[in-house]
């Protein structure tokens, strides 16, 4: 056990474990970052509740900050959106990212949370995607 790392703490270890019978043992990098380095992630840009009509493309697109730079993730719901979700595509550099749905549907309304994570900790910006109906008018022949 390591107690009060520091940077000189950083590098390759080992663990080993055995007993009379059996041996293993697993290889591990430990980074050690200083602390006052180290800023927490926070939304300098945030997207905003949208309703559309279903069939349209939706944009959210939210820029985080932080040291290290931010992991970001995209929630629907408690649900992560995944990049390879079909018509869904996710982009995301140096902290900002952006969702883009195409022919969304109204079960595509929920809340939509973008989640950014470092080491230093957690931010999240949320909001509400409606998607209602087209109105069809049927109209009878005369």
């Amino acid at each position: 056990m390591i107690t009060h790392a520091d940077m000189t703490d950083t590098g390759q270890y080992t663990c080993v474990a055995k007993n009379y019978s059996a041996e293993t043992s697993i290889e591990f990098s430990l980074i050690v970052e200083e602390t006052d380095k180290l800023m927490a992630p926070t939304f300098v840009q945030r997207f905003r509740n949208t309703c559309v009509l279903e069939g349209s493309t939706v944009e959210f697109f939210s820029r985080a900050v932080g040291i290290p730079q931010p992991i970001i993730s995209w929630l629907k719901g408690a649900r992560e959106i995944m990049p390879d979700y079909k018509g869904v595509q996710i982009t995301t550099k140096s902290g900002a990212s952006t969702l883009i749905m195409t022919s969304v549907i109204p079960s595509d309304s929920d809340w939509y949370v973008c989640t950014a994570r470092n080491s230093a900790g957690v931010a999240s910006a949320k909001a509400k995607l409606t998607v209602e109906r087209k109105c069809h008018i049927i109209v009878p022949f005369q």
